[in-house]
């Protein structure tokens, strides 16, 4: 039974994935810098995508794998009949003090800036019930919040048709929540071997994919080969590009969490640098889609400029990455 009190442990994300994820994680004793524990790619295919890089995922494995691997934390995800159902569950699962995670449009919600402006499929956790309402904790750094949330409100936001729309081949998103469950016993910390052989994994796995056919650089090359093409992207194209920007700027913040967790646990002072260079790298991806954000519908010469940042920063993480495989060598 998770019980979090006012004096919850920091932990904010720049993707509301990880930082619903990590805040739970965090309430029930665990460390939430495990979630960065991959900083890999793999392809995955939407339907109607507008730019190459909504096609690549940026990790290779869910956040509920990672936790179920490091911490043997289960994820239960339900897909409830309907907002009375919805209603029911959070309170007999709040009043047994078990937070819940919920999937909510952001348009909804009158402390994000999406309020009444625009649709977006976002998630929440609920702490606890409160008079006719929930308390909601968003530790996503871009609608920061804590407080209540009447049940009217917050059942819309479950409830709303949008989230059926299915942009980019997403599910139906409506009356869905999850519950994060620990294993009976005292909390273990894990070993330094497991870090070394997580590190090692990860990094042979990336420098795989870190030439000239990996898919960050083929994405850039698509983009100098057919600039115009992609110029003018869609109002859904944009928030959908611009997130995949912000999870990936979210990825390094938790690889650099990650490694300097690792440098203690481990005893390797190496892996503080190699946090500081992730923090470097997450900065940029923010820059990147800030750049994107603001420019790409200039044209074909702001598509192209954004390739040649791709380009670079590719370059600046095959070579961050090659320095684990360095270090795990020495004796």
């Amino acid at each position: 039974m998770v019980r979090p009190s006012g004096d919850d442990p920091d932990f904010t994300a720049l993707d509301c994935i990880a930082a619903t994820f990590g805040t739970i994680t965090a309430w029930l004793g665990r460390d939430p810098a495990v979630l960065g524990d991959d900083w890999g790619y793999r392809e995955r295919p939407l339907s109607g995508s507008e730019w190459p890089l909504e096609d690549v995922a940026t990790r290779r494995r869910t956040a509920e794998d990672v936790l179920a691997g490091w911490y043997g934390l289960t994820s239960r995800q339900i897909v409830h009949d309907g907002p009375r159902e919805v209603g029911r569950y959070l309170g007999e699962r709040l009043g047994e003090g078990t937070p819940v995670i919920v999937f909510v449009d952001a348009f909804h919600l009158p402390y994000t800036a999406q309020y009444r402006q625009q649709h977006h499929c976002h998630r929440v956790v609920l702490r606890a019930t409160a008079d006719d309402g929930y308390e909601v904790v968003d530790r996503y750094r871009g609608s920061l919040h804590e407080g209540t949330l009447d049940s009217r409100t917050l059942l819309a936001a479950v409830s709303a048709p949008e989230l059926a729309d299915g942009h980019r081949g997403d599910p139906d998103w409506r009356h869905r929540t999850i519950v994060v469950t620990p294993l009976p016993g005292p909390v273990t910390a894990p070993a330094a071997d497991r870090f070394r052989a997580s590190i090692a994994r990860t990094a042979t796995a990336y420098a795989a994919g870190a030439g000239e056919t990996g898919l960050l650089r083929r994405s850039a090359r698509r983009l100098r080969e057919a600039p115009e093409g992609f110029a003018a992207p869609t109002p859904v194209g944009m928030i959908s590009i611009s997130a995949w920007f912000g999870e990936l700027a979210s990825q390094r913040a938790l690889n650099a969490r990650f490694l300097r967790l690792a440098a203690t646990v481990c005893g390797m002072p190496a892996l503080h640098e190699a946090a500081v260079t992730a923090d470097a790298l997450a900065r940029q991806w923010e820059t990147i889609r800030n750049y994107f954000f603001l420019r790409i519908r200039k044209g074909a010469p702001a598509v192209i400029r954004t390739a040649e940042m791709l380009d670079d920063i590719a370059d600046q993480e095959k070579s961050w990455n090659s320095r684990f495989l360095e270090l795990l060598e020495r004796p």
